[in-house]
């Protein structure tokens, strides 16, 4: 089975006064998955075998310079390993 999906994340960072601030937004797009599904009596079970997204989209960065293509790259290797 596969699936299709577009995942926003938010990373937040914790600062030394006790208030959060959001560190960066990325866009996850056009993500690809595989996945098999056990049904075991009425036990319904998932496994995730591959992910690859085509597309990262860096929305904001308060740290500096994210590169997306940089970040897809390393995801993308990640997600092969994983």
């Amino acid at each position: 089975m596969a699936g299709l999906a577009t995942l926003d994340m938010e990373l937040w960072a914790n600062k030394l006064d006790g208030t959060r601030e959001m560190a960066t937004s990325i866009t996850l797009g056009d993500l690809t998955f595989g996945f098999s599904v056990l049904i075991n009596d009425m036990l319904v079970s998932a496994q995730i075998t591959d992910v690859y997204s085509t597309t990262v989209t860096v929305n904001s960065c308060t740290f500096g310079n994210l590169s997306a293509l940089k970040l897809k790259i390393e995801l993308n290797k990640g997600f092969k390993k994983a």
